[in-house]
């Protein structure tokens, strides 16, 4: 021990640990926040559920107190923006979008287009873009959605993402994405609380692609929906790091 005492050799030994575990921390500094993103994705809102009784000048004012940028009118809710409308209501839902900073993402609707007949669905002569949404009993997983884009193979037949379980099914998230990611133009998310579904994953491919389209949130009506909003909002940029 050349001289050294039990009680020295303990000591220099507590401090060796000490200069140990500082080293460590040093050189394991603790993990880094996400990046923030240069730009956040586009938040919006689906009337369905939400807002589905709201008329177009308290969505308007609702979306723009919670700080979103879009919203996705549904057929058959209070909005009342139907085909049914006049062209003097279609000229005034026209200067009411205009006058707002919410922009309009897209327009919901129910009807079906996979008639066989082509004068049924002719709509590339009117510029209209048909987002096909990734819904409904097997037509919710990926692999068939990438079948139906694969026949209905044309510029204006696109994807509206809609972050179901399914997304997860037949391959990974990443797997699924890639299947339609050159197709998506607009996205619809859940409460984003739902702690089963990859929503940090997501957001990251979507961001990956230099999405342009609107997160829209799919979500429940509620008694305080500017609340709710603004929490769904948080959560959307605290994902991205931007929180």
């Amino acid at each position: 021990m050349n001289g050294l005492t039990r009680r020295g050799f303990l000591g220099v030994g507590a401090l060796g640990a000490a200069g140990l575990s500082l080293a460590r921390e040093v050189e394991d500094p603790p993990a880094a926040e996400p990046a923030a993103s240069a730009s956040p994705l586009k938040i919006g809102i689906v009337t369905y559920n939400i807002a589905k009784d709201w008329d177009l000048p308290t969505i308007l004012e609702n979306c723009q107190a919670a700080k979103y940028d879009g919203v996705e009118l549904r057929t058959g809710h209070a909005h009342g923006v139907e085909l049914t409308l006049t062209p003097s209501q279609r000229t005034e839902v026209k200067r009411r979008l205009a006058n707002s900073p919410v922009k309009l993402a897209q327009l919901g609707s129910t009807y079906e287009f996979h008639s066989t007949d082509p004068a049924e669905v002719t709509a590339s002569d009117h510029g209209v873009e048909v987002r096909v949404e990734v819904h409904g009993s097997g037509t919710s997983r990926l692999e068939y959605i990438q079948k139906i884009m694969e026949i209905a193979d044309h510029p204006l037949v696109t994807v509206n993402w809609n972050s179901n379980q399914t997304d997860l099914e037949g391959g990974t998230l990443e797997e699924n994405f890639a299947r339609v990611s050159a197709k998506i133009r607009h996205a619809h998310m859940r409460d984003l609380f739902q702690e089963e579904y990859p929503w940090r994953k997501l957001i990251a491919l979507l961001s990956g692609i230099k999405f342009q389209g609107y997160c829209c949130a799919e979500i429940p009506e509620t008694s305080d929906p500017l609340r709710v909003m603004r929490y769904f909002r948080a959560l959307l940029l605290a994902y991205q790091g931007v929180l």
